[in-house]
């Protein structure tokens, strides 16, 4: 007790008497960068400031919500549309005056209902109450104003139609009422010749439908694809840069994803774009930035949300989400996509979009700034179970976390990355990136079959853990892969667990990948979809893509990769490029110590935090040192807020910010 006495006391001193840096203010934010909410139903809608509007619906109340993204990709506080509950389909559109209009079924009286945000309230008008109505809606404006709604006629299973008359009335009428039709219906409107466009599915007939508006006011309607004997759902329809209309659906009986194309508007084709397993529901079919048709979708099978994309009579496809329902889709008028998906995971929506640094719930909560390492696998465990030690090959994660874990909460660890988790082998070249699929070939059940009951719990409650993985990026077992599907089915595979425990994924080496490569694709999708993402190294000065990322490195690499301290770094990033979260590993002792002598790791991870960053760090060797995060947190901001354990009610942005420390020698010493 006297040796550990004398060591906290040496650890103590080593830690006082540096100067203070002053912590900038942040702003606070309604919602993350990527809006996550709770919800089912959605839909999105861009205005012409290019701003992107978002109605979506409360899985608990069935109440619907709007939220505004501006240009800084900023989300507004929600509001609330209707204090009655919302059923079935939404629809938004932005009106000529910049308001935004939802349509949607009244629950409770089966009403199509049509509310217009005005202020900061909705104003709420029963458009038809002719039985059950407004389900499956699709709204739209003409060039002059002019609103239009399609929508399923439940009494009556009819496709109907309402619009607004010269006095400023809203009128309706059915379209198609032979059969069961109308349902999964998407409208669009000409923008030459205000005339309506609408793609639905015909239940009785099992098969696409497609209603046209003549000029006279009649309409053409036809079969578009009779081979569909379960029938169709999930239609989409949009306008080419011809002016030809394209409709993606899903094809229930075969479980695939189909477009169809007119060249005349008259005579049209259809072929299946994706087949594979069960994919095509939830289809939003859009135009892209390079003129091409595009379609965002769900892939089941896989559990994906992919974009295929028809370039030049032939489909590309992209993964851009781990997993996803109910998704929607809208272009701007430059061009710009954005999507929205449920995860089925969590129950959570997001929208794409760009994450601008880290968020920290509290900058001065110490349990937030300082993380634990914790090497699972290689050391001296023999390669039969994979080098993994802890004796989670023997007896699970479960006794880890119910042990080795929860000693490590004591000492106030509140994140944890777990280094190859899932085991690496003697002589490996690189970290696995499927090293979760090697270590079931190894019949290594205890490790692979108990991961996400013992960790979905503790990420439930706020902990956060990272599984740091490996290389995916020139990867044999991938890049020998050349089938989209293989390749993305062993993608999936491989960070699945990490997925449904709610767990961090870092990726080993990720940022020489380049930008048009399918592991930058892999990296991007998973971070779209609310999973933390943490790259290892400094990516270079071009690949801006990577800058906003988090990033892990070692503590001693970091100085010398900035090209600001080392001129043969000219190719990298500088600090001031990187927003996104440093994380920087105490792993190099000072000349003359060992890895798990005392008194080195305490000033430097106050040094670490005086220059913005994470330290990764020993918990348990801190600890051995008498020392512990509030100490060490006292110690690199002594006039800050109370440090505390507890979240925080807001969120802060603060990523690498370069704080520069003028005692770094002192702190050393």
């Amino acid at each position: 007790m006297r040796s550990r006495t004398k060591q906290s006391t040496a650890a103590q001193s080593a830690l006082q008497g540096a100067v203070m840096q002053s912590l900038e203010q942040r702003t606070m934010m309604a919602m993350d960068n990527l809006g996550t909410v709770a919800a089912d139903g959605n839909e999105l809608a861009w205005d012409f400031m290019q701003q992107l509007h978002r109605v979506w619906r409360d899985p608990s109340t069935q109440r619907l919500f709007y939220a505004k993204r501006n240009n800084d990709f900023v989300w507004s506080e929600p509001i609330q549309v209707d204090t009655r509950k919302a059923g079935g389909e939404l629809a938004i559109a932005i009106d000529s005056q910049g308001k935004p209009n939802v349509a949607y079924r009244d629950f409770v009286d089966g009403d199509l209902v049509l509310s217009t945000l005005s202020g900061s309230t909705f104003s709420r008008t029963v458009v038809d109450s002719a039985g059950d109505v407004g389900d499956h809606p699709s709204i739209k404006f003409s060039r002059n104003g002019k609103p239009y709604i399609s929508y399923y006629d439940r009494t009556n299973g009819d496709l109907k139609l309402a619009w607004k008359n010269n006095a400023g009335n809203w009128m309706n009428a059915p379209l198609e009422t032979s059969g069961d039709v109308g349902a999964f219906n998407s409208m669009l409107v000409e923008e030459s010749t205000g005339l309506v466009q609408i793609a639905y599915t015909d239940s009785t007939g099992l098969r696409l439908k497609y209603a046209q508006q003549q000029v006279d006011g009649s309409w053409f309607i036809r079969s578009i694809d009779r081979g569909t004997p379960a029938g169709v759902r999930f239609s989409s329809i949009t306008m080419d840069n011809n002016g030809m209309p394209w409709i993606a659906y899903y094809d229930v009986r075969k479980k695939d994803l189909r477009v169809a194309t007119t060249a005349d508007g008259i005579s049209w084709s259809s072929q299946r774009v994706a087949s594979a397993g069960w994919q095509g529901e939830f289809a939003n079919v859009f135009v892209n930035t390079k003129g091409n048709i595009a379609v965002l979708y769900s892939n089941r099978s896989l559990g994906t949300v992919n974009v295929a994309e028809n370039d030049g009579g032939s489909w590309k496809y992209r993964f851009v989400a781990t997993t996803g329902a109910n998704m929607t889709t809208a272009v701007s008028s430059t061009g710009t996509l954005a999507w929205s998906s449920v995860n089925s995971v969590d129950g959570k929506l997001r929208t794409s979009g760009r994450f601008i640094g880290h968020e920290y719930t509290n900058e001065f909560d110490p349990a937030e700034r300082i993380m634990h390492w914790e090497t699972i696998s290689g050391g001296n465990q023999p390669a039969s179970v994979r080098t993994i030690g802890w004796g989670i090959p023997q007896q699970g994660w479960g006794q880890y976390v119910s042990g080795r874990f929860a000693t490590l909460q004591s000492y106030g660890t509140r994140r944890i990355l777990l280094h190859n988790p899932f085991g690496t082998l003697p002589g490996e070249a690189i970290f696995q990136f499927d090293q979760f699929i090697l270590a079931q070939e190894a019949g290594l059940t205890n490790v692979t079959e108990t991961f996400v009951d013992a960790w979905r719990p503790v990420t439930q409650s706020g902990v956060e853990v990272i599984a740091y993985i490996g290389k995916l990026w020139e990867d044999p077992d991938f890049d020998s892969l050349t089938d989209f599907d293989a390749y993305m089915d062993r993608v999936m595979r491989s960070i699945r667990p990490m997925i449904e425990a709610g767990v961090s994924i870092g990726f080993d080496s990720i940022v020489a990948a380049p930008g048009d490569s399918r592991a930058y694709m892999v990296v991007e999708a998973v971070r779209n979809s609310g999973v933390k993402v943490y790259n290892e190294n400094r990516p270079s000065a071009a690949n801006t893509f990577y800058h906003s990322y988090n990033g892990v490195y070692y503590d001693h690499w970091w100085p010398g990769g900035d090209p600001a301290n080392n001129p043969s770094a000219w190719w990298a990033a500088t600090n001031q490029q990187l927003t996104g979260e440093i994380l920087r590993a105490t792993m190099n002792p000072p000349t003359g110590l060992n890895f798990n002598s005392p008194g080195w790791r305490g000033p430097d991870i106050v040094r670490l935090m005086r220059e913005g960053h994470t330290a990764v760090t020993q918990m348990d060797l801190l600890h051995a040192e008498g020392l512990n995060p509030n100490t060490l947190m006292a110690t690199a901001f002594p006039s800050s807020a109370p440090a505390s354990n507890t979240v925080g009610s807001g969120s802060t942005k603060f990523g690498n910010r370069g704080i520069s420390n003028p005692d770094k020698q002192d702190i050393l010493s």
